[in-house]
């Protein structure tokens, strides 16, 4: 299990590098942000005009490599190979060690990359990787049941829905169910 004050490996996979925060550049976050804005914002809780500034970008990394050194979260920024734009991000969030060595799994990708399988090969990684290196047993990802997309993402990297959780999450001022998608590590050995 990783312990404090580390911070995290760019992770390849065939087509993509996950990187974490610390080699994040500012203005392509900011870029990311933007660009995706309206596509997210359905799926998202309700975001301030500021934080699509570049302050609040650099407040946002520092913030997820704080979490990264304690040990409570996985952050990535997704970038095809032979780009160094962001397409995407996955976070590994709320990291509760013994007795649970668990997690929730929140992800997202550019409007104009998806259907391609990128999600699913980042998502796969991570989990991996958070099974290998925090001794991760069990992932959770909460998706609204309207976002097919991410619900397909979730089942092709192996998650099981085990339920319905109404009024989950405030998205847009509105109380939005969600399903609950869920992640077992069944190779887990103490």
């Amino acid at each position: 299990m990783m312990t404090e004050g580390k911070r995290l490996p760019a992770i390849e996979t065939d087509r993509l590098f996950l990187l974490p925060p610390s080699l994040i550049k500012i203005d392509h976050l900011v870029h990311y942000l933007v660009a995706n804005r309206v596509f997210h914002e359905k799926w998202e809780p309700s975001r301030p005009e500021s934080y699509y500034s570049l302050s609040s970008a650099q407040v946002l990394l520092q913030s997820q490599q704080e979490q990264v050194s304690s040990g409570s979260a996985i952050h990535f920024w997704i970038t095809r190979k032979g780009g160094d734009e962001i397409i995407g991000k996955i976070s590994c969030s709320q990291i509760v060690p013994y007795p649970f060595h668990s997690t929730f799994v929140g992800y997202s990708l550019s409007h104009l990359h998806i259907h391609r399988g990128y999600m699913g090969e980042a998502l796969k990684a991570v989990v991996d990787f958070g099974c290998r290196e925090y001794g991760l047993h069990r992932f959770e990802a909460n998706i609204m049941p309207g976002n097919r997309a991410s619900i397909r993402v979730a089942l092709s990297a192996g998650f099981v829905c085990e339920g319905y959780s109404p009024d989950y999450l405030m998205i847009r001022g509105v109380w939005e169910g969600h399903e609950h998608y869920v992640y077992i590590n069944r190779d887990w050995k103490p």
